[in-house]
């Protein structure tokens, strides 16, 4: 799809699949401009598919003319945060969660930027000039260990505990979503994409493929098949977004301020853009998320499992399947046997959320 967007020509390509070993699809995207994002969803009695859909709905309020601000985004983050945690089944607090990925542009101090987003283990990469590099940092049991020199990056690929992540929303009341701010320059493609994607492929391999088409909508389906061909484990999703062209391009400045990780960490900022440190500093450290304004039950029908492009002119996603999004709310009752069959089942998926762990020694796993 294309679509000039505040000045910026934009081209982007974006799939799900459901993958050969689940039966549900827990992953959502949002794919409009100015917004970009995959969330991809945990937790038992279908909540993983409610937290995910509920994630990108609510992010598709920042689908305007106008770009957001960047403090606008992470707002919604945190009201997205409340809700997960408020969500409950007849009077009891139903444990969901989602990872949130996303690419956005967005207004920083008046200048035109784009703001990758990240909360969990899936992943934003960025390619310039055929060499592909990550943006986002997993916040991931095993990211810690590679990060504390433990193990490297090809054993935390097969790690037993590669699928618990450290932060997710609706996993604890404050939430640290890193962020960075950079300058939004034409030729760049970015890639986001759940961890269905790269727990089946090797980022040399994305690599490759992502940097062999030129078509985003082709290179999205030639990642989707090599992963369904290594065994399709998960629900994958991936979006491709490329810049083609910049009216007017962001003065070039050497700073950001990413949620959790230092200046010094990121040596590849000479693309990076100064936020205010107002707005940067402490972003989404927030003890008491804000009240949220809206509840589980405003998102009667949605697509599924994914918001695709909007029809001109329309707050509504263009016409596909519709499925009901299950309703969480502390007033809904269910009956007897489904609060039962909800209290006790197992979570479908082997993702775990684990409360932050200050060391790498002993993971906690959140009950």
């Amino acid at each position: 799809m294309q679509a000039d967007y505040a000045g910026v020509s934009l081209n982007w390509g974006f799939a799900t699949d459901v993958g050969r070993v689940r039966e549900l699809n827990e992953d959502a995207y949002l794919a409009v401009p100015p917004v970009f994002a995959v969330a991809d969803g945990m937790g038992g009695h279908d909540a993983g598919e409610v937290a995910s859909t509920l994630t990108v709905t609510r992010l598709q309020k920042l689908v305007r003319d106008e770009p957001p601000e960047i403090a606008e985004v992470s707002q919604e983050l945190h009201q997205i945060n409340g809700m997960l945690r408020d969500a409950s089944v007849d009077g009891a607090q139903v444990d969901m969660g989602t990872t949130a990925v996303g690419l956005c542009v967005v207004k920083n101090g008046g200048v035109l930027s784009w703001l990758v987003l990240n909360i969990g283990d899936s992943r934003a990469y960025s390619i310039v000039d055929g060499v592909m590099d990550q943006v986002t940092h997993d916040h991931s049991y095993v990211q810690q260990l590679v990060d504390g020199g433990l193990i490297s990056q090809d054993q935390a690929r097969t790690h037993p505990e590669k699928n618990i992540i450290t932060q997710a929303l609706g996993l604890t009341p404050a939430i640290e979503p890193d962020f960075w701010v950079r300058q939004i320059r034409a030729g760049e493609r970015f890639l986001l994409c759940s961890d269905g994607l790269t727990g089946e492929i090797t980022d040399d391999e994305i690599a490759s493929i992502v940097c062999g088409s030129d078509d985003p909508q082709e290179a999205v389906g030639h990642l989707l098949e090599r992963a369904i061909a290594r065994g399709g484990h998960d629900n994958v999703t991936v979006i491709v977004v490329d810049v083609d062209g910049v009216v007017a391009a962001a003065a070039e400045t050497t700073d950001t301020r990413p949620g959790r990780l230092k200046t010094d960490m990121d040596p590849k900022n000479d693309h990076l853009v100064n936020a205010p440190s107002e707005i940067m500093d402490g972003l989404g450290a927030e003890a008491d998320a804000p009240t949220p304004a809206a509840t589980i039950a405003d998102v009667p029908a949605v697509a599924s499992p994914a918001l695709e492009m909007l029809e001109p002119g329309s707050q509504q996603p263009a016409a596909s399947p519709v499925v009901e999004v299950i309703d969480l709310l502390p007033d809904h009752v269910l009956p007897a046997e489904d609060a039962a069959e909800a209290a006790s089942e197992e979570p479908s998926s082997p993702d775990m959320i684990v409360s932050m762990t200050a060391d790498v020694g002993d993971p906690e796993v959140a009950g």
